[in-house]
């Protein structure tokens, strides 16, 4: 039974095969209508444009030609062989700020040396100040010790009293100054005099 329907199947495969190949021919062999379409035959107005372009190219007058290559040399010839550049500096805002920025550091940089300088100085007066004190404790103790006393108990006191000192021996040196220049003065004005007393005892005796 299964052989049997297995044959049938086979032949009902194979006409179908048939049928599709039959149809695909008919396909094939039939003939593709396509519809009419009527374009129209342009060719001689092409040529009409053609003629009027012809004879337009050609009624160009040669006078209006020449004037127009003489226009067109003049204006050639007025062109400059070597045209003037100007050169226009000027500076961009970053390149501002730049310059700011460098014109403040050099500031700093001056204020700053300035500053050290005087700190040079201060501390050099210091460590020579430090020098005398250390040379006048090792040969005058006593003396050091009673700086040292003096100034611990009462600190504004003992700078009074230097000042007080300073101030008066100012004066001293100034009244000792004042005295040699009098002395000086008075020395030159007996000078003068015995000068004088010695040009009239010189003079003739009158008759």
């Amino acid at each position: 039974m299964e052989t049997e329907e297995l044959s049938e199947r086979l032949t009902d495969a194979e006409a179908l095969l048939a049928l599709q190949d039959r149809r695909l021919k008919q396909v094939e062999n039939r003939e593709i209508k396509t519809p009419a379409c009527n374009i129209p035959d342009y060719t001689a107005s092409f040529e009409e444009i053609k003629q009027l372009l012809r004879t337009q190219h050609t009624a160009l007058p040669i006078l209006k030609i020449d004037a127009h290559l003489k226009a067109l040399h003049k204006t050639i010839s007025g062109i400059p062989k070597v045209l003037p550049v100007k050169h226009h500096h000027h500076l961009e805002d970053s390149a501002l700020g730049f310059i700011g920025g460098g014109f403040v550091l050099l500031l700093l940089t001056a204020v700053s040396a300035s500053l050290c300088f005087s700190l040079y100085r201060e501390n050099s007066l210091l460590q020579e100040r430090s020098l005398k004190y250390r040379l006048t404790r090792l040969y005058y103790p006593a003396i050091t010790r009673w700086m040292d006393s003096t100034y611990s108990r009462s600190p504004d006191s003992t700078r009074q009293l230097v000042e007080s000192l300073e101030a008066r021996q100012q004066a001293i040196l100034q009244a000792q100054e004042l005295e040699k220049r009098k002395q000086e003065e008075a020395r030159e004005a007996t000078q003068k005099l015995e000068q004088l007393l010695n040009g009239k005892e010189k003079l003739p005796a009158s008759r």
